[in-house]
């Protein structure tokens, strides 16, 4: 059985790596956290007659978490920033 740190050494190793996904641009990125990645993203719409993403400005700043499920990296949504979540108002 490992010890402990070697265990926790062999996690950080396994860290999400999180390559920016089309369409989006990566503003910040925090350090893995139980092995969640947070990211703060803009995001392009994708419609060719949006002002904002023609500017090159995209929409957002969004919050995303990347984790990794049974192999693959996943992205889940999280909110907007200066949001109050349902459980807060």
């Amino acid at each position: 059985m490992e010890a402990v740190p070697q265990l926790l050494a062999r996690k950080r190793s396994e860290a999400v790596c999180v390559p920016p996904a089309p369409g989006r641009v990566i503003v910040a990125q925090s350090r893995p956290v139980n092995g969640i990645v947070y990211t703060t993203e803009r995001v392009n719409c994708g419609s060719p007659l949006c002002s904002v993403c023609r500017r090159g400005t995209y929409h957002g700043p969004y919050y995303y978490a990347y984790m990794r499920r049974g192999g693959a990296v996943r992205c889940f949504y999280v909110g907007k920033p200066g949001r109050k979540r349902q459980e807060d108002v």
